[in-house]
């Protein structure tokens, strides 16, 4: 497979971390979101559980090594460096359960991702 069409498959992860650098930049409270406990972490969850899916999509495509390792080392560092970006945003703060929400999403949708691709996959293979 040539490099092009190995970055095509990054694409959908790239526009992720795009779409979360530009959310964390913005200086105003997200004040139209309901005001639920623990709504962020959950939106955490879901944003990190799509990178991190996007990412393990792109590796598997690929056929890189680390299918699942990797793809949540790679979201829950961007978690990281998203909430360390956030500390210098005026209005906005970074957290701790921030990354523990991130790393959650990320690993449960990878596992669950990859489980049902070997399932699956095994489903396709004949059998003699």
């Amino acid at each position: 497979m040539n490099s092009s069409k190995k970055i095509i498959h990054l694409l959908p992860a790239f526009s992720i971390m795009a779409l979360i650098f530009y959310l964390s930049s913005s200086t105003r409270e997200v004040s139209y979101l309901p005001k639920i406990e623990g709504l962020d972490k959950v939106l955490h969850f879901i944003a990190y559980g799509c990178l991190g899916f996007w990412f393990w999509f792109a590796f598997i495509m690929n056929q890189w090594q680390m299918q699942v390792v990797l793809p949540i080392l790679f979201s829950t560092l961007y978690g990281l460096s998203d909430e360390y970006h956030q500390s210098y945003v005026p209005g906005r703060s970074s957290d701790f359960y921030d990354i523990v929400a991130d790393f959650s999403g990320a690993l449960f949708i990878v596992f669950v991702a990859n489980c049902l691709y070997l399932y699956f996959k095994k489903q396709k293979a004949p059998s003699y």
